[in-house]
C-alpha cells in the first residue's frame, strides 16, 4: 500500500500558520502605532495644558449609585484640573440607559460638585456609550474645538486618537498616575485595550463608524 501524501497537508498548515503570524504582527503594528502616534499628547495631571473644556469619560457605577474606584480617579483628577484653572468647564460623558435604570453621568456630576466644581461649570452628555461616541460629540454636539480628556492610563491614548481623528484638538490626562494594581488586573485591561485600539483604527480608517444621532442635550 502506498503511504498517504502529506505534502499538500503540510503546505496548507504552513500557509495557515504564516497567515496567522502575519495577521498577529499586523494587529500588533496597528495597536502600537495608535498609541505612539499620540504619545506626545498624553500628560500627567501636573503637566496638562490649558484647553476650553475638561472631558471626563464614564466608567462603571456601583449598585448604590456611587462611582467605581476607577471612575472616581477620573473625577478627582478632573476636579483638580478645574481648580487649577486648566479649563473653565467640565463635560462628563457616559452611558445612560433608562430601561436598565443605569446612569453614569449623574453620579459623575454629583461627585464633581462634592469635589468643589460649581454646578454651572458642568455639562452632561448622556450618550457617551462608547469612547468614539464621547469624543465625536465633544465637537459636533457640544461645540468645543479643543479639550482635555481625562481617563485612566490604559485608555487615554485611544481617547486622544479618536478625538484627533475627528477634528478635535485634544490632549489626554492620565487619571491614575502612581496607582498600583494587581498584575492580573493590569493584564486584563492592557489586553482588552489592545483589542480596542485595533478596533478604533478600523472604525476610523476602514469602517467610518459614526455615533448614533441624538437630539437630546442636557
Amino acid at each position: 500500500m502506498s503511504k498517504p501524501r502529506r505534502g499538500p497537508v503540510r503546505r496548507a498548515l504552513r500557509a495557515a500558520l504564516a497567515l496567522t503570524l502575519i495577521t498577529a504582527l499586523g494587529a500588533l503594528a496597528i495597536e502600537t502605532w495608535v498609541a505612539r502616534s499620540v504619545a506626545a499628547r498624553v500628560h500627567a495631571p501636573d503637566a496638562a495644558p490649558q484647553h476650553a473644556v475638561i472631558v471626563v469619560l464614564g466608567a462603571s457605577v456601583l449598585r448604590d449609585g456611587t462611582p467605581s474606584p476607577m471612575l472616581q480617579q477620573r473625577i478627582d483628577t478632573a476636579a483638580a484640573l478645574w481648580r487649577a484653572g486648566r479649563a473653565p468647564l467640565v463635560l462628563v460623558s457616559g452611558d445612560y440607559d433608562p430601561v436598565r435604570e443605569y446612569d453614569e453621568t449623574e453620579p459623575m456630576r454629583d461627585a464633581l460638585v462634592r469635589a468643589g466644581v460649581t454646578w454651572e461649570s458642568i455639562r452632561v452628555d448622556r450618550h457617551g456609550h462608547r469612547t468614539l461616541d464621547s469624543m465625536v460629540r465633544v465637537r459636533e454636539e457640544f461645540g468645543f474645538d479643543d479639550a482635555l480628556v481625562v481617563t485612566n492610563g490604559f485608555h487615554v491614548a485611544r481617547a486622544v486618537y479618536l478625538g484627533r481623528h475627528h477634528g478635535l484638538d485634544v490632549d489626554g490626562v492620565i487619571a491614575d498616575v502612581g496607582v498600583d494594581r494587581a498584575f492580573s488586573v493590569r493584564a486584563y485591561y492592557v489586553g482588552r485595550e489592545s483589542l480596542a485600539r485595533i478596533l478604533a483604527f478600523f472604525d476610523c480608517h476602514v469602517l467610518g463608524t459614526r455615533p448614533p444621532k441624538h437630539d437630546e442635550r442636557d
